[in-house]
């Protein structure tokens, strides 16, 4: 008796099989159980696995990845805040493994609810910058605050106009800077305030306008403050006078003139009855960066054989109003060598500082030159001399 057995081919199985002829069963088994002993190798393997897997999913979820206890949860608390304590808000923070992503409020804190006990890997991310990573194990029970401190960077400002040592009149002034923030990006105009050493704040914002400041030499100055209370300013000299093209004003500042004198020698008789000989040296007259007036006379004295060699400076101080230039203030300056090289420091000098009251007159009406007067009278003056020795 013979059995007809259908066993797939094994190299292209089970697309194509061959049919088989046996005498007894028992050849039958034998045979299909060789050639079938790979595949049941292989289910008991993945069998096995799978009960692995699902002793795991059924007994394992429950435990703490930790330590094995029973699952519990807790809270995270992330603060972001600038090395000054400052909170840093819209900071985008997550962990890993994944829990929760929010962004910290005004108060740079962010709470990250009901995260199950274990470890994770926070990162907070602020606006513009780099993330910042912590790895925390978490305890049951216990609240966990994660403290991240940000670094900022301090403003830029830079004064584009007026530019250094620049003579400007002191009416219609306008101030410029550049200012920015890696942090803030665009800086509000309250936050640029201008200065001068003299009058004082001249007004905020990148650009400003400005009516009028005191004449002379300004020191300027622009701060800039971000939202971290960083501060960074930038400065500039400009001396402001008074101007009008129509006018005598302004004097043209460092303008000088120098004197020749037909005779520059002459004698005079001091007290005791002894003749002085007196050399003009030099005289000349310059107009300061304060438009002030100063005129400078050295000479020479000598008297049998002893020489001194003087200096008489006189600085007046002009001041414009009303369509008139006005002398406010007068200063004497006096000093004496008697080491005529003048290598030495002086020996004596007298200072006299004379202060009109009222203003003395010097030009009236000085956009119709036909109708200017001659200067009036001063009374009132006050005078206060100062008479030291040099060391």
């Amino acid at each position: 008796m013979y059995y007809d057995i259908k066993i797939p081919d094994k190299k292209t199985r089970p697309i194509y099989c061959y049919n088989y002829r046996y005498k007894n069963v028992s050849d039958v088994v034998e045979q299909y159980s060789a050639f079938h002993l790979p595949y049941i190798h292989i289910i008991s393997s993945m069998i096995f696995i799978l009960i692995i897997f699902l002793a795991f999913f059924f007994t394992g979820c429950e435990k703490n990845p930790v330590n094995g206890g029973e699952t519990s949860y807790t809270n995270i608390i992330v603060l972001v805040e600038d090395e000054s304590g400052n909170p840093i808000s819209g900071v985008h923070v997550t962990t890993i493994p994944p829990t929760v992503e929010t962004y910290t409020d005004s108060t740079g804190r962010a709470v990250l609810d009901s995260v199950l006990v274990r470890e994770y890997r926070v990162i907070a991310v602020p606006p513009n910058y780099q993330a910042f990573i912590q790895d925390v194990a978490l305890k049951a029970n216990e609240l966990q605050q994660v403290n991240f401190v940000l670094v900022t960077s301090p403003p830029q400002v830079s004064i584009t106009q007026p530019v250094q040592n620049q003579f400007i009149p002191n009416t219609n002034i306008t101030f410029s800077c550049s200012a920015v923030d890696i942090d803030d990006g665009e800086l509000p105009d309250s936050v640029i305030v201008w200065y001068s050493d003299i009058d004082g704040e001249l007004g905020r914002g990148k650009s400003i306008l400005v009516d009028s400041i005191s004449q002379g030499s300004h020191n300027i100055k622009v701060k800039v403050t971000d939202s971290s209370n960083k501060t960074s300013q930038d400065f500039i000299m400009i001396t402001a006078f008074y101007y009008n093209a129509e006018s005598y004003f302004p004097l043209p500042i460092s303008a000088n003139w120098r004197y020749r004198h037909l005779s520059t020698v002459f004698t005079v008789p001091n007290a005791s009855g002894v003749t002085e000989y007196w050399t003009i040296d030099d005289t000349y007259v310059y107009i300061d960066s304060r438009q002030r007036r100063i005129s400078t006379i050295n000479y020479t004295i000598v008297v049998g054989l002893k020489s001194q060699i003087v200096r008489y400076k006189v600085i007046d101080n002009f001041e414009f109003a009303d369509n008139n230039i006005y002398v406010t203030k007068t200063l004497e300056q006096i000093t004496i060598w008697t080491d005529r090289a003048q290598t030495s420091s002086a020996n004596e000098v007298m200072d006299i500082e004379t202060i009109y009251t009222p203003r003395y007159l010097l030009l009236k009406n000085v956009f119709n030159p036909a109708a200017t007067e001659s200067p009036s009278g001063t009374t009132g003056a006050s005078s206060s001399p100062t008479v030291y020795s040099a060391e």
